[in-house]
């Protein structure tokens, strides 16, 4: 992440590409379990220095309450 700028001393700006991403690019349901509907996002995190990662983020809608969560984000490769 610290290729596209992101930081310890920046978290903030990293929960807004990710979010930004989610927003704009379509999930896609990947499976279903105990805990919910994961979901993976794909596209480009814009980075604060303009440098653009491909990357593969996962979501989990709670069975619980239906709320997303973010799982994790990946490199695509």
């Amino acid at each position: 992440m610290a290729q596209a700028g992101f930081t310890q001393e920046n978290p903030e700006e990293l929960l807004l590409a990710i979010r930004q991403l989610a927003a704009t690019n379509e999930a896609i349901e990947e499976n279903t379990n105990e805990y919910g509907t994961f979901y993976i996002v794909e596209g480009n995190l814009q980075g604060i220095n303009n440098r653009d990662l491909a990357v593969i983020t996962i979501w989990l809608q709670s069975k619980h309450d239906g709320n997303f969560r973010f799982i994790t984000l990946k490199p695509k490769k």
